[in-house]
């Protein structure tokens, strides 16, 4: 009889609590959405042929990730999903994620989830979808919507980027109202 080889291996996927369980913490979504926000790789740039690109979909992924979730990353080799395909990704049943209300969203990132706001871009009329991390704050007050709407990390054009904006500014919710995704993990 010989000798036989047992492995043991264990994976760290983000801030686990006890059981698997992710930890809500709003002190952490927070330092991670700053690193987010000064990382020069997010900023918008210029395409050669003049169009500005933006970096919404892969700035998410980064708060994605340095929280913890793993779910729309890249495929290996391969390009970062653009904010339409996250939004299809939310929808399915396996996503993980659960389609929350506007006037749940700051309540949500206050303790520490991990939510989007994300619209695509049929129904923004424009080239690309938008998504944005909401993030822990004071919501700020939509004249156009007549209520409170959450704040967000908001990575778009270099006049609308902003580390703590109200949604009604990332999103022209006067003829669209984005959707909102939490991680089920996180509630």
């Amino acid at each position: 009889m010989g000798w036989k080889t047992l492995s043991i291996g264990w994976t760290w996927r983000g801030w686990l609590g006890m059981g698997g369980k992710f930890l809500k913490d709003p002190k952490k979504l927070s330092e991670v959405q700053d690193s987010v926000w000064n990382d020069p790789r997010w900023k918008a740039d210029t395409y050669p042929n003049g169009k500005i690109r933006t970096h919404c979909n892969q700035a998410s992924l980064a708060v994605a990730n340095g929280m913890g979730y793993h779910g729309f990353d890249s495929p290996v080799g391969g390009e970062p999903y653009t904010a339409d395909q996250i939004f299809y990704y939310f929808q399915r049943a396996e996503s993980n994620f659960l389609e929350k209300d506007l006037d749940d969203a700051q309540t949500l990132a206050n303790q520490g989830s991990l939510l989007f706001c994300i619209s695509p871009s049929w129904i923004l009329g424009e080239d690309h979808g938008h998504i944005v991390s909401i993030t822990p704050g004071k919501s700020v007050h939509s004249e156009n919507l007549g209520k409170d709407v959450p704040v967000c990390l908001n990575i778009s054009t270099a006049v609308l980027s902003s580390r703590s904006i109200g949604i009604n500014w990332a999103f022209p919710m006067k003829r669209v109202m984005p959707k909102f995704f939490v991680w089920k993990d996180s509630l």
